[in-house]
C-alpha cells in the first residue's frame, strides 16, 4: 500500500506538524517565477537574434555534467519521498522522518542550484572576454546563462515543494506532480502579507535577471573616438583632376599601413588609428582607435605599393570597413576578428560585429557582407544570411555595386590569369560574376566576360562600375592579346538588372585589360593602351613596358571619358623621387607628372628619406604608376586621388611602404 494514497492529515497525531503556509507559497511563486525567466530567456534567444557568428563555446562536458547533477538530484528526491523506509519511519516517528527529509531535499535541491550556477559562469565568462577582448557584446553566453539559472530554479523549488509537502503532510503526492498548480491555488487562503509575498517571490527574481540581462546586452566596449560634424552631400569636395604645382599641407604619420579615398577627403591607417584627414590642411577631422585591437588586411593585392587592403569603401566612399584581430586570444582559441563600420564624414562607428576573416568583405552604399552576413551600413543591424552549401568560387573582397553584391568570381577565360601573370600572353583574361541584389539573397545573376588585368590578375569595381569585354569571352576571333578585345564600362547593378540602375554602356575602345594600379590610384577606370605597351624580354617568363600604360579613362561618376595623353590627373601620371642639379648642389623633388605633360606638382624633399632617392625603388625616371609598379617593387612613393585633394606618400623610415613611417602631401587642384 502507498503512502501517498493512504495518508491523512495529521490530525489524530499526537504530535502534529504546523503546516507551513508562507513557506509553500514562497516556494511556489518561486517556481512560478524561475518558469517565467526560463520563458522570458527563450524569448530572449529569439529577439536577441545573433549579430554575431561567435559561438559561446561553453564547455559540452561542463553541460552534460550539470544536465546529469541537477536530474540525478530529482530522481533522488522523488525516489526518497516514495521509498518504503521513508514511509515507515513517518508512522513510526514523523517529526523524525520529516527533518530528515527536509534536510536531505535541501542539500538535492543545492545541486541543481550548483550546476547551474556553475554553467552560467562559464557563459557569462565567456561573455566578458569576448567583450573585453573585441569589444563586442555576444547575446548568447548571456540567454545561455538565463536559461541555466532558470532551469536550476524550476528543479531546485520542485524538490524542496516535495519534501515540505511530505514533511507536512500537507497533500496528497499527485497535486505536488508536473504541472505545478496554477497561480489561483498557489494563493488560494492566502491574504494581505501572504500576497505580498507570493507577489515579491514571484517578481523579484523576474525583475532581477531580465533588468541585469538587458543592460548587459546593452554594454559595449567603447573605442576612443573624435567624430566630426556632418557635411550635406552638395558641399561634399569633388576628386581633383588636376594637380597644383606645390603640396598645400604635410604630415608625418608612424607605420602608415594604407591610404584611401573618404567621400569627405582622404583616410589613412595606421597600426592604431583610422584617421579622416580635411583635405584643405591635412588636419585631423575624426580618428577611430580601439585599444588591443590591431588592423588585419582583408586582401593580398599585387597593385603596389600597398599589397595589403585593409580598408574597402562603399561606392559613394560615404562608408569604409575594416577588420581588427584582437591582440589577445580567448583561452583555447585563435585571435578575434571584429569588422567595423565606419561613415567617412563624420567617423561615426554605424556598425560593428565578428568578421569572417578569410570571407568576402564588400560594400554597396547600402549594406557589407562580411563572409556569408549581410549588415546594414547606417545602424549595424543584420540583415541576411546566405547558406554555405556548395562551391561559391573565390569570395569577393572589394567596393561592390551600388545596390549589388559580389557573391562570387570564377576565371571565365585562362584559369591561370586569376593570380599575376608575368607573361605578355593575355589572351582570354576575364572573369564571371555570381551577384545578387544587397536586399535579397536568392536573387542570383550570373554575368562573364568581366574584364581584368592581365598583368597583376583580379577584378576591380570603381565606383559601382567595371569594364566588360563586349563582344563576350574574349577570343582569338574577337581580338588579340596585341590589339585587345572591343571593352565598355557599365554599372554593375545595370548588368544585374537592378530596377532603376544606371544600363548605359560606355565604349572604351578596344585594350588587353584593366590597368588596376593607374584605376586604384585615380579612383578611375583605366584600360591599357592599344596595342599593348610591353613586349617580351630576354626570358618567356619576363617582359618589359615600351609605352605609357594608361589608355582609355573613364570618370565613373561622370561618365566623361579621357585617355593617359590627356588626362592632368593622376590617372596617367608618373610618380618619383627626381634629382635637380643647379651646378652647386643636387636637390630632389617629390614629383608628380600628369600624362598630358602639365607641370602638375614638384616638391622639394628636405633630405628626411631613409633610403637613396637615386635607387629604381624612388622611381627617379618617372615612369607612369601602371609601369613602374609592374616593374618594381616602389618601397618610398605613392600616391592616391581622394576627394579635395591628391595626395602623395613618402617614406621617411626603414622597411617598405605599409610597414614604415611616412610623410603625405595633399596637392590641391591646379586651377584651385
Amino acid at each position: 500500500m502507498s503512502y501517498h494514497r493512504n495518508v491523512t492529515p495529521d490530525t489524530d497525531s499526537p504530535h502534529p506538524v504546523p503546516v507551513p503556509t508562507r513557506l509553500v507559497i514562497t516556494l511556489r511563486a518561486l517556481r512560478w517565477s524561475a518558469l517565467a525567466t526560463l520563458a522570458l530567456a527563450g524569448m530572449l534567444w529569439l529577439a536577441w537574434r545573433p549579430r554575431t557568428t561567435i559561438s559561446p563555446a561553453l564547455p559540452t562536458g561542463a553541460i552534460w555534467t550539470a544536465a546529469g547533477c541537477g536530474a540525478g538530484a530529482w530522481i533522488s528526491a522523488f525516489m526518497l519521498q516514495r521509498s518504503e523506509s521513508v514511509e515507515g519511519a513517518f508512522y513510526n516517528d514523523r517529526r523524525r522522518a520529516g527533518r530528515v527529509i527536509i534536510v536531505v531535499d535541501a542539500l538535492l535541491a543545492a545541486i541543481p542550484l550548483l550546476a547551474a550556477g556553475w554553467v552560467a559562469t562559464a557563459a557569462l565568462h565567456r561573455w566578458v572576454e569576448i567583450l573585453t577582448v573585441t569589444g563586442l557584446n555576444t547575446e548568447r553566453p548571456l540567454t545561455a546563462a538565463l536559461i541555466c539559472l532558470a532551469t536550476g530554479g524550476v528543479t531546485a523549488t520542485d524538490i524542496l515543494l516535495r519534501g515540505v509537502r511530505v514533511h507536512s503532510a500537507f497533500t496528497a503526492m499527485s497535486a505536488d506532480g508536473w504541472p505545478p498548480p496554477g497561480l489561483p491555488r498557489l494563493l488560494r487562503g492566502g491574504r494581505g502579507r501572504q500576497w505580498a509575498l507570493a507577489a515579491a517571490a514571484f517578481l523579484a527574481p523576474i525583475l532581477t535577471l531580465g533588468v541585469v540581462s538587458q543592460a548587459a546586452h546593452n554594454w559595449t566596449s567603447a573605442a576612443t573616438t573624435m567624430t566630426a560634424g556632418p557635411i550635406d552631400s552638395a558641399d561634399l569636395p569633388a576628386r581633383p583632376h588636376s594637380m597644383a604645382s606645390e603640396a598645400a599641407w604635410s604630415r608625418e604619420e608612424s607605420s602608415l599601413l594604407d591610404v584611401a579615398a573618404g567621400a569627405a577627403g582622404p583616410i589613412i591607417l595606421t597600426t592604431t588609428d583610422v584617421i579622416g584627414l580635411n583635405p584643405e590642411d591635412g588636419s585631423t577631422r575624426w580618428s577611430y582607435h580601439r585599444e588591443g585591437m590591431t588592423p588585419r588586411h582583408s586582401d593580398t593585392s599585387n597593385a603596389a605599393p600597398f599589397q595589403k587592403h585593409y580598408l574597402v569603401a562603399s561606392p559613394d566612399r560615404r562608408y569604409i570597413a575594416l577588420r581588427l584581430e584582437s591582440d589577445k586570444k580567448l583561452v583555447g582559441r585563435t585571435s578575434l576578428v571584429t569588422a567595423v563600420i565606419l561613415d567617412t564624414v563624420t567617423g561615426v562607428a554605424t556598425g560593428e560585429h565578428p568578421s569572417s576573416p578569410d570571407g568576402a568583405l564588400q560594400l554597396t552604399d547600402h549594406a557589407v557582407l562580411d563572409g556569408e552576413t549581410a549588415y546594414s551600413l547606417t545602424d549595424g543591424s543584420r540583415l541576411w544570411s546566405i547558406s554555405s552549401t556548395g562551391d561559391k568560387g573565390h569570395p569577393w573582397v572589394g567596393t561592390a555595386g551600388s545596390s549589388t553584391f559580389i557573391l562570387s568570381t570564377n576565371a571565365t577565360g585562362n584559369p591561370n590569369k586569376r593570380t599575376r601573370s608575368t607573361s605578355p600572353n593575355v589572351e582570354g583574361t576575364s572573369v564571371g560574376l555570381t551577384v545578387v541584389p544587397d536586399t535579397d539573397p536568392s536573387a542570383t545573376t550570373t554575368m562573364d566576360a568581366i574584364t581584368t588585368d592581365p598583368l597583376q590578375g583580379g577584378l576591380l569595381v570603381q565606383q559601382g562600375w567595371v569594364a566588360v569585354y563586349s563582344d563576350g569571352v574574349p577570343t582569338t576571333n574577337t581580338g588579340s592579346d596585341t590589339e585587345g578585345w572591343s571593352v565598355q564600362a557599365a554599372s554593375l547593378d545595370g548588368l544585374a538588372g537592378i530596377e532603376g540602375a544606371d544600363t548605359r554602356r560606355i565604349d572604351m575602345g578596344r585594350s588587353v585589360g584593366l590597368n588596376t594600379l593607374a584605376s586604384e590610384a585615380s579612383g578611375d577606370l583605366v584600360l591599357y593602351p592599344q596595342p599593348v605597351p610591353w613586349k617580351r624580354g630576354s626570358e618567356y617568363t619576363s617582359f618589359e613596358f615600351t609605352a605609357p600604360t594608361a589608355g582609355a579613362i573613364l570618370d565613373p561618376a561622370t561618365g566623361a571619358l579621357a585617355s593617359g595623353t590627356t588626362a592632368s590627373g593622376l590617372a596617367g601620371a608618373a610618380v618619383g623621387i627626381t634629382p635637380e642639379d643647379d651646378g652647386e648642389s643636387i636637390s630632389f623633388n617629390l614629383t608628380a607628372a600628369p600624362g598630358d605633360g602639365s607641370a602638375g606638382a614638384r616638391i622639394p624633399v628636405d633630405g628626411t628619406m631613409f633610403h637613396d632617392p637615386r635607387d629604381d625603388s624612388s622611381n627617379p625616371g618617372l615612369s607612369d604608376l601602371g609601369s613602374v609598379y609592374g616593374r618594381i617593387a616602389l618601397r618610398d612613393v605613392a600616391a592616391i586621388s581622394a576627394p579635395g585633394a591628391t595626395v602623395l606618400v613618402l617614406a621617411t623610415g626603414p622597411g617598405y611602404l605599409g610597414r614604415t613611417s611616412v610623410r603625405l602631401y595633399g596637392v590641391g587642384r591646379g586651377d584651385a
